[in-house]
């Protein structure tokens, strides 16, 4: 009776054993597969990160270079194509960045709201008026 009652307790702690092993098999499977996630998201952000190096260093250079004759000349058709499909090469989260980050385009959407809160000015005004 108390070899048959050893037994049980022994089979009792290998099967909770056996399902803490398991459960601990899963918990590293999914650490691991969130980490995989997260290395394929950060790959990605530097695929990114890459294309807007290259577009800024490409902008760099041409700023920085000595400018002889280039002033007058056409631009290279060459280096514009390729400056344009790295742009149309990044996400639109990226791009939207890289026209805010621009002084002109800033200025454009100052005016442009400035012209449309007097266009609502204008229409209160009006639609006022009457009352």
């Amino acid at each position: 009776e108390s070899l048959h009652q050893r037994f049980l307790d022994t089979s009792t702690e290998v099967l909770t054993l056996r399902e803490m092993l398991a459960g601990e098999h899963r918990e590293r499977q999914d650490t691991a597969r969130a980490q995989v996630a997260e290395l394929r998201s950060l790959a990605s952000k530097m695929g990114d990160l890459k294309a807007a190096t290259k577009v800024l260093r490409d902008n760099v250079r041409a700023r920085i270079a000595p400018s002889t004759e280039a002033e007058h000349e056409e631009p290279e058709l060459q280096r514009v194509a390729e400056t344009v499909a790295d742009f149309r090469a990044l996400p639109p989260g990226r791009k939207v960045a890289v026209l805010l980050d621009d002084a002109t385009v800033l200025k454009i959407l100052a005016v442009a709201f400035f012209l449309g809160m007097l266009l609502a000015l204008g229409g209160f005004v009006e639609g006022f008026g009457y009352l």
